[in-house]
């Protein structure tokens, strides 16, 4: 019987190594199919759910990498117009972070554009957006309003806005990822297929 442990280390060994432009939950979820030699259908909540927490994770270790980044970019500048007297130039790799950005806001497997509902627009102030950036969007957003339960992490108090998006006054993260599927639809969709299409 295969744990969920053993699904979810393996799960993230596999995301790890993968390209997250082109890999679907599907993808991911057909390799370790053929590799454990089971059924996952049941499991594609799980499977989504975990992935979420991965890309999240990813998105947090990268705004910590940019801004470390940004801060290096800054050093250099400042040399180079000390240097150069007053001439400024641009920097090399803020010309290729910004072309980074292009490619991902095109993107696909899991950075690919996804239509939003009436109350996530709102929220996010977009019509369209990856469910990597909606999400991103979110805990950004948590955490800027301290809306963590300080007793329990993974426990959100809503305020207001999170309220008519998610319509309850507290919701678990697990829960959250889910509650999601209903405000991200594929790409000129009307909005009745629900997000896991969108990245399936």
């Amino acid at each position: 019987m295969l744990s969920d442990a053993d699904l979810t280390g393996r799960l993230r060994q596999l995301l790890t190594i993968s390209d997250l432009n082109t890999s679907t939950t599907a993808s991911i979820r057909r390799m370790l199919e053929q590799e454990f030699g089971v059924d996952l259908t049941d499991k594609k909540a799980f499977i989504r759910q975990q992935i979420d927490l991965y890309l999240e994770t990813q998105q947090q270790n990268e705004e910590g990498d940019n801004e470390e980044e940004e801060e290096q970019d800054e050093v250099e500048e400042e040399a180079e117009e000390e240097e150069s007297n007053g001439k400024t130039g641009g920097s090399r790799k803020r010309g290729s972070r910004n072309e980074n950005k292009e490619v991902k806001k095109k993107g696909g497997g899991f950075t690919k554009l996804c239509t939003l509902s009436p109350q996530l627009q709102k929220f996010t102030g977009v019509p369209e957006l990856a469910r990597t950036e909606v999400v991103k969007q979110l805990w950004s957003y948590i955490r800027e309003h301290d809306l963590q339960d300080p007793a329990n992490k993974r426990n959100i108090r809503c305020d207001e806005p999170l309220r008519e998006l998610f319509d309850v006054d507290t919701i678990d993260m697990f829960q959250m990822n889910k509650a999601l599927a209903k405000h991200i639809w594929p790409l000129n969709s009307d909005g009745g297929i629900s997000s896991y299409h969108c990245s399936l």
